[in-house]
């Protein structure tokens, strides 16, 4: 497996008038990246599911002295091309460019044998972390292409073998197409996948209910990791980078 050093101390300045879009932003590593972004001179566009969630994101980007953030609420079950396609444009319309995008969200979706994992939940799962995605990552890359230094980081997750449903179908399937992405964009975007690990969140939580609450480490930890490989001239490409054996 390759090795990884994220470690390194990034300039001071290297999120200065970056233009960041942060999906998941209304918890867990997305909302921690944002509020890490807030005081480092970065425009953010933040999307989230839940509006109540995200506006408390918000509200912690101003409280950093970071500048007033573009929000968006979103709801990637029904979302249709042009909903994606209205995102791009009110970047646009705020920015004028895209540096850099990190798509955090998952929905953990049903945990059961795939004998017994309902199609309906199954599909929708796959959707929302997989073909979701894919679909945004698909609606930016025009202005990514814009960019300077553009990066585009994905959240990726090694989990179990069994019981993980179409979550973790999706997530691998996640680790394939940053590989394909990060080829065909070879020279033109930077494109990785974070695996952070496990994670204190709600998803954790409601994937794993008997786990001790706050056993698992803050969603600031893998903060460090994500803001590497979302900085301008980042080395590392097409790869998934887990924490602990990255």
């Amino acid at each position: 497996m390759k090795r990884f050093d994220l470690s390194l101390s990034l300039p001071p300045d290297a999120f200065i008038g970056r233009v960041m879009l942060i999906d998941g932003a209304s918890g867990g590593l997305g909302q921690a990246l944002a509020q890490a972004l807030a005081g480092r001179g970065a425009h953010l566009i933040l999307l989230g599911r839940t509006p109540c969630r995200l506006e408390k994101t918000y509200d912690a980007v101003l409280a950093a002295g970071g500048a007033e953030p573009l929000m968006q609420p979103v709801n990637y079950e029904g979302m249709t091309l042009e909903d994606y396609a209205n995102l791009a444009q009110a970047v646009v319309r705020e920015f004028g460019r895209l540096d850099a995008v990190a798509l955090l969200s998952a929905s953990s979706g049903q945990s059961a044998p795939l004998a017994l994992a309902d199609p309906v939940q199954w599909a929708r799962s796959l959707h929302v972390n997989l073909s979701a995605p894919f679909l945004l990552a698909q609606a930016m890359l025009p202005l990514l292409r814009q960019g300077r230094e553009p990066a585009l980081l994905f959240g990726a997750d090694a989990g179990p073998a069994a019981y993980g449903g179409a979550y973790a179908v999706a997530k691998a399937g996640v680790e394939r197409m940053v590989r394909m992405w990060a080829e065909e964009l070879s020279g033109m975007v930077c494109v990785n996948a974070l695996d952070s690990g496990p994670l204190s969140t709600g998803l954790r939580a409601r994937q794993y209910p008997g786990e001790v609450p706050g056993s698992a480490p803050e969603p600031r930890s893998a903060v460090p990791a994500a803001l590497a490989l979302l900085a301008p001239g980042c080395s590392v490409n097409g790869e998934t980078v887990r924490l602990g054996m990255a």
